[in-house]
């Protein structure tokens, strides 16, 4: 199975990582297509195991493939399901960083991130840190303002949400 989702590193913030979840798992999100997901039992707290730090993980239901609902198959769901985290995140503070995609779980290098070098090259679209993060990494030029908390290599266009709702190359 291929698993999307979301992951948000709190650093050695356990209490902020559980505050998170406790939020995030009261969520119902109503999709343009009448899906309602539910997140009470897709949220779990867990650690990271590069450098031990607490994380959330956010498996949004019926999202991974192969799909369970065909629904939520659709790529504009998925480009929803992508703007409503954004928009979410927005109004969080406390993590040090977080990402959206498929197999986000795996692909984050946490000591990459938090060495900051590779947050100068060529971060990928859509990852957002703290500001204490992007300062301790000398302010990258590639990050913008994401809220009053934290910056992001920002998701601008359609594209380039679609380029992470994707599964796979080529598809949609």
């Amino acid at each position: 199975m291929v698993v999307f989702g979301f992951m948000i590193d709190f650093g050695s913030n356990r209490s902020g990582a559980s505050h998170f979840a406790e939020i995030f798992r009261q969520q119902e999100w109503a999709l343009l297509n009448g899906v309602v997901l539910e997140f009470a039992d897709c949220v779990e707290i867990g650690t990271h195991s590069a450098n031990d730090s607490s994380c959330c993980y956010v498996r949004p239901p019926g999202m991974s493939l192969p799909c369970a609902n065909w629904r939520l198959e659709r790529m504009e769901c998925r480009v929803e399901v992508l703007r409503r985290f954004y928009d979410f995140l927005t109004g969080c503070q406390g993590f040090r960083f977080a990402q959206a995609g498929w197999e986000v779980f795996d692909e984050l290098s946490v000591p990459e991130i938090l060495s900051g070098e590779f947050l100068h090259d060529k971060p990928p679209p859509g990852l957002v840190i703290s500001r204490e993060l992007w300062i301790q990494a000398r302010k990258p030029k590639t990050f913008l303002s994401f809220s009053e908390y934290a910056m992001w290599c920002p998701l601008v266009a359609d594209k380039d949400y679609l380029e992470i709702a994707r599964a796979f190359p080529g598809e949609g």
